[in-house]
C-alpha cells in the first residue's frame, strides 16, 4: 500500500515567508519515499502527477485507489451533508 499526503510548511530557508506543500508518496511496508515534490498548494494536479509518476507510468492503471476523504483535492460529502443536499 502506498501512502500519499501533502504537508504545508515554510520549507525553503531562503524564502521564510513562502509556504509550499510537500507532496510525498511513501511505501507503507518499507517506509521508502517514492516521490517528493514541492507544490504551491495541494491540488488535484499535484496529487495526480504523483500518482502518474509512481503508479501509472511504471505499472499501469490500478484496479483500486483509496483516498481519505478528510482533506485535500479529493473529497466526498459526509452523510449529513448528502442528506440535506450539500455537494
Amino acid at each position: 500500500m502506498l501512502h500519499i499526503d501533502g504537508s504545508p510548511h515554510q520549507w525553503l530557508a531562503l524564502r521564510p515567508e513562502e509556504t509550499s506543500v510537500l507532496i510525498a508518496v511513501q511505501d507503507d511496508a518499507t517506509k521508502r519515499v517514492l516521490y517528493a515534490q514541492l507544490w504551491p498548494s495541494e491540488t488535484a494536479l499535484a496529487i495526480m502527477t504523483a500518482v502518474r509518476d509512481v503508479v501509472i507510468a511504471p505499472h499501469g492503471l490500478p484496479m483500486a485507489l483509496y483516498t481519505d476523504r478528510a482533506h485535500g483535492p479529493f473529497t466526498r460529502p459526509t452523510r449529513k451533508a448528502r442528506s440535506i443536499g450539500i455537494d
